[in-house]
């Protein structure tokens, strides 16, 4: 997965059938459960996929819905966030697969601060706010408040 050559000094290096946006996913999966991956195939088909394509589709999830899933996801009563970024994704898809193989490009150097939507047309731009904006801490702890009332 990471490997870092003994030689390197500094600790950027990410093997070629890596990226930085795959680490980072696995890196927020892992902190979800503090590190532990728990026993039992439903957490892990949960957390990592049931097959290649839902776990690659996971890795490609904004940051902040793989860490507040539950939030995100509306089968586990959250707000659909999740859905609405893979029925976005999938509509980029079937559109303008060009399109879609370039933003999931930008998406694996995982940096999406100096983004200008403006350069993007209106597909693309829907794909991007799901990365673009984040999730306040605060809003999650409200929602895990509100459902814990309920």
């Amino acid at each position: 997965m990471k490997y870092i050559p003994i030689t390197d000094k500094d600790r950027i290096f990410v093997s070629g059938t890596w990226n930085k946006k795959y680490l980072r996913a696995i890196k927020v999966v892992l902190n979800v459960t503090h590190g532990a991956v728990m026993p039992g195939e439903s957490f892990f088909y949960e957390a990592f996929g049931k097959d290649i394509d839902e776990s690659f589709m996971i890795l490609l999830l904004p940051e902040d819905y793989i860490f507040y899933r539950f939030m995100c996801k509306a089968s586990r009563g959250g707000d659909g966030r999740i859905e609405q970024w893979e029925n976005d994704i999938k509509k980029l898809k079937e559109f303008d697969s060009k399109k879609y193989n370039e933003l999931k490009e930008l998406t694996k150097k995982n940096s999406f601060r100096d983004i200008n939507l403006e350069d993007y047309d209106f597909l693309e731009q829907k794909v991007l706010k799901h990365y673009i904006n984040r999730i306040p801490y605060a809003e999650y702890k409200e929602w895990k408040e509100n459902k814990r009332d309920s």
